[in-house]
């Protein structure tokens, strides 16, 4: 697979997200040279991966009455209104980068408020993990139908190494972002099921937020983390696939 490591954050302010994603490559060589092959097998994974996991949060925020991301524009799944060019351009020279944020206010909100915050809260990771189930059901068909057996066969390689890179994106997504440090999603899940009476403790540790999880990113057992998490699903994925497959 081209992607050896990916790390992901997603910057919050209360529903506000910055998508980051940051790679890192064992074959620093390989990760140095801007070739054609690498953008082509890597950004189809970004770009799905980003746009559906920002457009998930705000169609369930809009579903349950928050015009926010109607209003915004953002209520669409064109990548040109989700991906930031500047973070689109460092992800492809440095490894590092950022969709522009979706804001929901929960305020607008009906019947059981923490509830519905909760469900929009998970929906990004969980339309990540759907994204990575297809992929992985579209590669298990068309290698056991043999559906690409016309073409090429480095053109076959070139879309398995696509469809694989889709898999695994949004498999890194789903994962960091349930992790539960802020601003990440997994943090503001968090923050609907404790006990209002932890809330002193919550919003003191969201103050430091942006320094905890670069800290997270930084340190090396982050990825250890992350990929063994990433590849839990991907595995679980594919094992439940070839069961009907």
């Amino acid at each position: 697979m081209i992607i050896a490591d990916i790390k992901i954050a997603h910057r919050l302010t209360k529903h506000s997200k910055y998508s980051y994603l940051h790679m890192k490559r064992s074959d620093d060589k390989m990760f140095q040279q801007l070739d054609l092959l690498r953008i082509i097998t890597t950004l189809p994974g970004i770009l799905l991966g980003f746009t559906f996991h920002e457009y998930a949060h705000a169609y369930m925020a809009t579903k349950f009455g928050d015009p926010t991301p109607k209003m915004q524009g953002r209520l669409t799944v064109n990548p040109l209104v989700h991906i930031d060019i500047w973070g689109l351009l460092l992800i492809i020279f440095a490894g590092f980068g950022w969709a522009k944020p979706v804001v929901t206010n929960p305020s607008y909100y009906k019947g059981n408020v923490k509830q519905k915050d909760l469900i929009v809260s998970f929906a990004g990771p969980v339309m990540n993990f759907i994204i990575a189930f297809i992929s992985a059901a579209i590669l298990l068909l068309i290698d056991k139908y043999g559906i690409l057996n016309s073409v090429d066969r480095n053109k076959i390689n070139i879309i398995f190494m696509i469809i694989e890179g889709i898999i695994w994106i949004n498999c890194v997504l789903f994962i960091f972002n349930l992790v539960p440090i802020p601003p990440l999603d997994g943090f503001h899940v968090l923050i609907n099921i404790l006990p209002v009476k932890s809330y002193g403790f919550i919003y003191a540790l969201e103050k430091y937020g942006q320094i905890i999880l670069l800290v997270f990113i930084i340190l090396p057992f982050s990825s250890t983390i992350i990929g063994t998490g990433a590849a839990y699903i991907e595995n679980f994925i594919l094992k439940v696939l070839s069961t009907v497959i």
